[in-house]
């Protein structure tokens, strides 16, 4: 008799058991793979929503204070400057008191893009945003997006 139980002395399993675990492990095994497969389908997504449509995400004016005195948004800001310039509006702003500053810092960025190829370069047709804000009660500064 121990010659015929000698292969088998391993632990009992009532039947049935291992059909258990068996399906407790696959339905693991599937639980773990459908979360995985949703978190990836979830990255791809995202890395496809923030690289391919940025302008979805964060527009220029988004990023301006509430406080700017004037926003100037454009294209191809050196032809829009060149052109606004030379207008009427801007001759009768540089005119004015309270504009005086201001005026004397546009004139001095201008004169420093001009000069400056690599800056012209850069700049020249690309979308850009221009406010001004007032920094302290005499001082004003711009902020530029591009």
């Amino acid at each position: 008799m121990d010659e015929l139980n000698n292969g088998e002395q391993g632990q009992y399993v009532e039947p049935g058991k291992n059909e258990k675990k068996n399906n407790t492990r696959k339905i693991v095994k599937r639980t773990l793979l459908t979360a995985g497969l949703a978190l990836a389908v979830y990255m791809v997504y995202s890395i496809v929503y923030l690289f391919i449509s940025p302008d979805r995400n964060i527009q220029q004016i988004y990023l301006v204070p509430e406080d700017a005195a004037f926003i100037i948004q454009s294209s191809a800001p050196i032809e829009d400057w060149e052109k606004f310039s030379g207008s009427e509006t801007w001759q009768c702003l540089r005119k004015a008191k309270s504009f005086e500053e201001v005026a004397k810092s546009v004139e001095k960025l201008d004169s420093v893009v001009k000069s400056n190829k690599v800056l012209l370069s850069l700049v020249g047709q690309r979308d850009l945003l221009i406010s001004l804000h007032k920094t302290r009660a005499t001082d004003w500064d711009f902020l530029l997006i591009g």
